[in-house]
């Protein structure tokens, strides 16, 4: 089920990037092939993102209810210490975990980043010619940059 969920936001996460491509097209602007302005890459990190919250959320509210039960524990003296909120939110991280595990696994073969680190590296950053760099400068009226 974890990999069915992944692969639908793979899926998605295309459509997405392919209705971007198509506006792009439908009304004749130039795509920008920088990486970091691609929409599936951000997309891709936010849900690495928030998978990674939401699993520390909730191994802390498993830690919580451990410490609670602990002193539940003590303080009756009885020989069984199990909370079933403890129980519930490991359920919870560890599935989320798992997800997010997947999520990276399918990202990277897609070629999607799951870190805003690796859209500063070469295969995702595209080189821009210094002339187009240039006449980005004589229109803001600075000085073209040297060779």
């Amino acid at each position: 089920m974890i990999t069915t969920l992944t692969e639908q936001l793979i899926k998605w996460t295309d459509q997405l990037e392919d209705l971007i491509a198509t506006e792009i097209k439908s009304k004749n602007a130039k795509p920008n092939q920088a990486g970091f302005t691609s929409i599936a890459d951000a997309f891709a990190i936010a849900v690495y993102n928030c998978l990674n919250f939401s699993a520390e959320y909730h191994r802390q509210k498993e830690k919580e209810f451990n410490n609670m039960a602990e002193a539940n524990h003590k303080k009756a003296g009885s020989c069984i210490r199990f909370s079933e909120n403890e129980a519930r939110e490991k359920v919870i991280a560890d599935t989320i975990q798992e997800l997010q595990g997947e999520w990276a696994k399918l990202c990277k073969e897609q070629g999607l980043a799951i870190s805003w680190a690796e859209l500063k590296g070469e295969s995702k950053a595209v080189q821009i010619p210094l002339s187009d760099i240039n006449a980005m400068r004589e229109a803001q009226g600075l000085p073209p940059l040297g060779t």
